[in-house]
């Protein structure tokens, strides 16, 4: 499954990288572009085939968000489920689906390309990210949010737990593998683990100018941590994270 983990290519500077150039949105709520009052989205990043984990969402934590935040389930295509992404736009209005292959390898692409999106859509400040199997602790994230604004009013900020001194996995074999020829050193910099994360526009901003200037690592949360180091954005750990 991983063989093609094996091949290598050499890192041109002057290659345009993938993101680059937007995406075409195949599916988007209604209102997101139209929500101008809103400072802060939620968004949820999740697989075509993952109705299971958005409906429990839907029927839990995302009720209580929702008042004050837009909850919007964030997804590429595969060959299977685009039907069902279709059906859950058209009942609940909270999808955005882009034209791309949603895969594990495409993390980064997946990422920067939410950035982009909400930051040419919405006039967020804070942007919220996290995985569908993560469970929101709605006045635990209030007081996050909070914090952040009152702590980084001036600068931009990655908020969430975060990792140093991190190995770089050197087996071939490991979905997690990256080579040497993309990432020499031993260890990754510092980076904040995209499981769940609060990120300012402004370092959202810093980080797509910046993403071109390294090899393309698939693991998007390390791509980042490279991405913040090399535009001073401050990432912070507070307590209210576990």
């Amino acid at each position: 499954m991983y063989w093609s983990f094996l091949s290598t290519s050499v890192y041109k500077k002057a290659a345009k990288l993938f993101v680059e150039s937007t995406l075409k949105v195949l599916l988007e709520p209604s209102g997101l572009r139209t929500s101008h009052n809103r400072t802060r989205v939620l968004v949820v990043r999740s697989a075509p085939r993952h109705n299971t984990y958005r409906n429990y969402i839907r029927q839990t934590w995302k009720k209580e968000i929702n008042r004050e935040i837009p909850v919007i389930f964030v997804s590429g295509r595969d060959e299977y489920n685009n039907q069902e992404l279709d059906r859950e736009s058209r009942q609940f209005n909270d999808i955005l689906q882009l034209d791309f292959i949603d895969s594990y390898r495409n993390l980064t692409l997946k990422m920067m390309n939410i950035y982009r999106h909400m930051l040419e859509s919405t006039n967020a400040t804070q942007i919220i990210v996290i995985n569908d199997d993560t469970i929101v602790n709605a006045s635990a994230l209030k007081k996050v949010l909070q914090n952040a604004e009152t702590n980084y009013p001036n600068t931009p900020y990655i908020v969430g737990k975060v990792s140093r001194g991190y190995p770089r996995l050197i087996f071939p074999w490991l979905p997690w593998y990256v080579p040497s020829a993309v990432y020499p050193n031993q260890c990754y910099p510092v980076f904040t683990q995209g499981s769940s994360f609060v990120i300012s526009a402004q370092a959202a901003s810093r980080i797509l100018e910046s993403i071109c200037d390294f090899p393309t690592i698939h693991l998007d949360d390390v791509m980042m941590g490279k991405s913040s180091n090399n535009k001073t954005v401050t990432e912070n750990y507070p307590k209210t994270i576990e």
